[in-house]
């Protein structure tokens, strides 16, 4: 599965590298169908107080939301919402 990481602008996280690798592992245990053959793409931002939160939405290359997610700023603990 080819995946395409975006980062918000505002976000200055030092370990985007880290968190890219963690989701990579997690998109690969869950069901995601995208409608079109090709790149994923995924939004992140990292937020709130100390930069904790994560949220994410994860995107076929047609643009429709196959997933969004909010959890840890390690990404080890995430809640994701499956759009139908």
């Amino acid at each position: 599965m080819n995946i395409e990481f975006h980062w918000s602008p505002e976000s200055n996280y030092a370990d985007q590298e880290a968190v890219e690798t963690e989701l990579r592992e997690v998109f690969q245990d869950i069901d995601l169908q995208p409608c079109h053959p090709g790149t994923i793409i995924t939004y992140l931002d990292i937020s709130g107080p100390l930069n904790r939160i994560l949220k994410g939405s994860v995107k076929c290359q047609c643009g429709k939301t196959l997933t969004t997610f909010t959890g840890d700023s390690e990404a080890s603990h995430l809640l994701f919402t499956k759009n139908e």
